[in-house]
């Protein structure tokens, strides 16, 4: 008996010792965050970019007073993400969508408290026409970039891709419609939104644009003074296809004007539009665009955001960062399932040359977690004990699935865009609580009462800048997103 009671007692002060032992180690923690800006644009034209409703005149009135309110909001939520774990340091890296030039940059990096945290930026201004781009801050005392290359979106079929890039050029504004929609109706002509049949430019968008881009002219007076913008010229295709009665509804310049009608008027015939099985009158409106210079690119690039890759040094091992914004919703899941096998390649690449990188891709998917361009094109898994070689974590699955919370609110329930997903390195696969080096810790969606619209129409959504038209002085249409990553203190 005397035996069995030492043996216990040897046990139990084993156990303290170890546990005492345990108690001495420290631990580093690091916050990697993503979070979508919606529309940090500053208030000059930048020349090339469809930035007119974020101009003084622009649908959005977005003059100094407001645009020193959207960095004063954003600077603060931006110093604020992380502090839940890690009080007056914050994260140590935060990738940014939705960011037009580096002078909105400079400016929110100037504002406090942004600025008493010492954070620097990369970016690199992509071929995106309507002039946003994705970028990272990054806090230079605990991350130290050593390396950065932007990846363009290649198109996977040209002429695929070119007929949707076209859809989405000649899409109207809600300022143009709102335009368009104020002409007076004139009773012998179908909406363009009720025939059976829209009319139709013979080959398509692309072809439209194609047309556009020969036939008109950019007058040569307009372009020394550097006069952009876009025209509207609303016109009727008639029951035989023919183009009449065209007219500028909405101009920029007399000579830019100007030379939009008169390339409208010299349009070939339609496929005329049809109603009831007979071809009928259709009103049409048509954004001609006037843009000096513009991003030089490959041929096969698509003029849309790219990836961002930096690596560089985080707790003393190498990390790589890739920034995403993918296509919008408008452009159909395919180009997002694209995206999502150019930035797998990208990662492969990576990984092949130094197996150690532990690389983060983050970013406004503009998919959730369960969509084919997450599950299959990055090849992102729910659950760590399922991550294989050539995987990737994706611990943002659960949170929306099984716990029904998102980053942005559209139709009364939640979406989760903007995710972070990880490679197998930065994992405890085998359970094995080897905080030695960089490992995953957990993951939040960060939120603050002050990044909630509390009454109207909006409530409980993510205040925004804008919405309905009226300036809400918010913050942005999502919430960001953080993981945390632990070390063990040598």
């Amino acid at each position: 008996m005397k035996m069995k009671n030492l043996r216990l007692l040897l046990i139990t002060i084993m156990c303290i010792v170890a546990m005492n032992a345990s108690a001495q180690k420290k631990f580093s923690v690091y916050g990697v965050g993503f979070y979508n800006q919606e529309n940090l644009f500053d208030t000059c034209h930048d020349v090339g970019k469809r930035d007119f409703e974020y101009l003084p005149n622009g649908s959005n009135r977005w003059n100094a007073r407001k645009y020193k309110s959207k960095l004063r909001n954003m600077s603060r939520a931006l110093a604020d993400l992380g502090t839940d774990v890690l009080p007056n340091v914050g994260c140590a890296i935060i990738g940014l969508s939705e960011v037009e030039n580096a002078k909105a940059l400079d400016d929110l990096t100037a504002e406090e408290p942004l600025r008493a945290r010492g954070y620097k930026y990369i970016l690199i201004e992509g071929p995106d026409q309507r002039g946003v781009d994705v970028a990272l801050l990054y806090n230079p005392a605990l991350f130290t970039p050593t390396d950065t290359v932007y990846h363009y979106y290649y198109k996977k079929d040209v002429k695929e891709e070119t007929e949707e890039e076209a859809a989405d050029e000649l899409r109207l504004s809600n300022e143009e419609q709102a335009v368009a929609d104020a002409v007076e109706k004139d009773p012998t002509v179908v909406d363009v939104l009720k025939p059976d049949m829209l009319p139709k430019y013979p080959g398509g968008m692309a072809e439209l644009m194609k047309w556009l881009q020969k036939e008109v002219k950019y007058p040569t007076a307009a372009a020394k003074d550097k006069i952009e913008g876009r025209v509207l010229v609303q016109f009727v295709v008639n029951e035989h296809g023919k183009v009449v009665n065209p007219k500028v509804i909405k101009g920029v310049h007399p000579l830019l004007d100007a030379e939009a009608l008169r390339a409208v008027s010299e349009m070939k015939d339609w496929e005329q539009g049809v109603k009831d099985g007979v071809a009928v009158r259709v009103r049409y409106t048509l954004p001609v665009r006037f843009a000096i210079g513009g991003t030089d690119v490959p041929e096969n690039v698509s003029h849309t955001r790219g990836f961002l890759t930096i690596t560089g040094k985080l707790a003393g091992e190498t990390v790589t960062i890739i920034v995403c914004h993918w296509p919008s919703r408008f452009s159909g899941s395919e180009r997002r399932e694209w995206a999502g096998q150019q930035v797998h390649k990208i990662v492969e690449d990576l990984l092949a040359k130094n197996p150690d990188n532990k690389i983060f891709v983050m970013g406004d998917l503009n998919d959730d977690p369960t969509n084919k361009s997450v599950t299959e094109g990055l090849r992102g898994k729910a659950e760590i004990k399922d991550v294989k070689e050539g995987d990737m974590y994706n611990p943002w699955y659960n949170i929306l699935v099984k716990e029904g919370q998102g980053t942005l609110a559209y139709g009364g329930s939640w979406n989760l865009f903007d995710q972070i997903l990880m490679t197998p390195n930065i994992l405890d696969l085998e359970g094995k609580k080897d905080y030695s080096s960089l490992k995953y810790w957990k993951c939040q969606i960060f939120r603050r009462n002050y990044l909630f619209q509390t009454e109207g129409r909006y409530k409980g959504n993510p205040k925004r800048t804008h919405a309905g038209g009226v300036w809400l002085d918010g913050y942005s249409d999502h919430l960001p997103t953080i993981v945390y990553l632990v070390k063990e203190q040598k």
